[in-house]
């Protein structure tokens, strides 16, 4: 098994207003509307098998960070440029962007 960092993509819900649940609480019984997913690109770690097919992703960081495009992820890690991005909602499938 080996192991490489790569670009990973994914539908998520959006992260709730102030996302700490410390905040959440204070702001008493109310109903919170989660509203559509959104694409979200990432760093993760990729497992492949003995014949390179990606099995299984792990986060890199402990606190992931997420970007809204292709851009954002391209600007904070410039090697990515020419790496595929893999798209986790489709069996870690090589994403198509254009």
């Amino acid at each position: 098994m080996k192991y490489l960092t790569r670009g990973v993509t994914f539908m998520a819900y959006p992260k709730i207003t102030g996302d700490n649940p410390q905040t959440i609480l204070e702001q008493g019984s109310q109903v919170l509307e989660l509203g559509d997913k959104e694409r979200v690109f990432t760093m993760r770690k990729v497992a492949y098998d003995d014949s390179m097919t990606p099995i299984y992703t792990t986060p890199v960081y402990d606190s992931e960070v997420g970007y809204k495009s292709l851009e954002e992820l391209f600007i904070s890690h410039p090697g990515l440029a020419d790496k595929p991005i893999l798209d986790l909602d489709n069996h870690l499938r090589v994403y198509n962007y254009e």
